[in-house]
């Protein structure tokens, strides 16, 4: 059922964030605007071109839409296997047009409009096909071709799919020498295509047609990633990072806020418009750096 809210209750936040990692890390320093929410435990989000925000709920199994003041536009959802209701939604991403669902346990892929207005399905685990069977999916993605990728970890490989939802390829196996995915959570896709994934403490790249070409190592142990406009967001429970793939030069930022105590744990974090979001299990915060 999709229902119409009022604006979600406001109160204002911080962290100071430290850690190691195996490469060059630069601070940046951040300030709370504010902050709205109240879900009961948030998994993640995405927002799109638009300025909406798309937030998953675990403990309800809902999606809700809200704009950068914390207004909700939209809900959907609730426990079930019916079109638009949710099973784990562990993964959210919008584009203008729609926004992808990761149903985790109803082992599927969903396709909303960004009303949340239910458009199709994608699953395969029961079509006889090994090769873009997939299961229990963690992440999904689409690229700037309309391409989708999902993550699955039933078979612990990357299924690609076109527009329509055929399947094109998998990459990422145990065949797949260093490049093999061993504990992926997530994906993201930048402009160019690379398809990034956290796999335990490592963050493995492969271009658009599945070739492996870069591991970086990390001494942390990320829990999810977003990348918007090229600006990827690295997240733990309680640490975040960024990194501008526009600039081949960029290191590795870790990020100080300052405002008010933050709810732990951290969720996801993007950066949007020149403002850091960051999502924890009740709220989303809004920052702006220094």
């Amino acid at each position: 059922m999709k229902k119409n809210k009022t604006k979600l209750f406001h109160k204002p936040l911080v962290i100071l964030l430290f850690s190691f990692l195996a490469f060059p890390v630069f601070p940046q320093n951040y300030n709370l605007l504010t902050s709205f929410g109240h879900f009961q435990n948030a998994g993640t989000f995405s927002i799109n071109s638009k300025g909406i925000i798309f937030v998953t709920d675990l403990e309800t199994n809902e999606i809700f839409a809200l704009d950068t003041l914390g207004n909700i536009l939209n809900y959907t959802g609730g426990f079930g296997w019916q079109p638009s209701a949710f099973d784990q939604p562990v993964d959210v991403f919008a584009t203008s047009l729609n926004v992808y669902v990761t149903d985790k346990n109803n082992q599927r892929i969903q396709r909303l409009d960004n009303d949340l207005n239910f458009i199709s399905e994608l699953t395969t685990r029961d079509k006889g096909n090994e090769e873009e069977s997939f299961g229990y999916p963690l992440s999904a993605a689409t690229s700037s071709l309309g391409e989708l990728y999902v993550l699955d970890s039933e078979n612990i490989r990357i299924i690609k799919f076109n527009m329509f939802g055929r399947f094109i390829t998998n990459f990422g196996s145990y065949n797949y020498g260093i490049y093999a995915l061993k504990t992926p959570t997530k994906l993201a896709i930048s402009s160019s295509n690379d398809v990034y994934v956290l796999d335990g403490k490592k963050l493995i790249r492969f271009d658009q047609y599945g070739n492996g070409n870069n591991i970086r190592n990390l001494d942390t142990n990320f829990t999810n990633i977003r990348i918007y406009n090229d600006i990827m967001t690295l997240n733990s429970t309680d640490e975040i990072y960024m990194l501008d793939l526009r600039d081949p030069n960029s290191f590795l930022s870790k990020l100080f806020l300052f405002g008010s105590a933050l709810n732990y744990p951290i969720k996801a974090a993007i950066v949007f418009n020149n403002k850091l979001y960051v999502l924890t299990e009740d709220e989303i915060s809004v920052f702006t750096k220094n």
